[in-house]
């Protein structure tokens, strides 16, 4: 199914607005969540940084930086995908980028 609404302009109908918050809690001293919003291509991720756990602030920051940089590189190699089909393709190899790289991190 063509979706040429994918290249030109936001997969988002015009009307939707967003933001990103994040809140430490009660039991931190620091924001461990990271975020990542491209709206050209309908992408929201929110990346939780497991507080308590070693680490969790550097590993939520680079698997969005991983996730991204992954993206935009195919779009680069590969030209902007064209269809659903191929925004799941570049969406799930830039997760399993982002995912390889951060447990090789650990």
């Amino acid at each position: 199914m063509k979706s040429p609404s994918i290249i030109k302009n936001s997969v988002l109908p015009p009307y939707l607005k967003y933001h990103a918050v994040s809140d430490i809690g009660l039991l931190r001293d620091n924001n461990e969540d990271s975020w990542l919003i491209m709206p050209e291509y309908g992408i929201f991720i929110v990346a939780d940084g497991l507080g308590g756990h070693q680490a969790g602030e550097v590993a939520s920051k680079e698997a969005v930086e991983i996730f991204e940089s992954h993206f935009l590189s195919l779009i680069k190699e590969k030209g902007a995908p064209d269809t659903l089909r191929n925004l799941e393709r570049y969406l799930l190899e830039s997760l399993y980028a982002a995912n390889r790289e951060i447990f090789l991190l650990g």
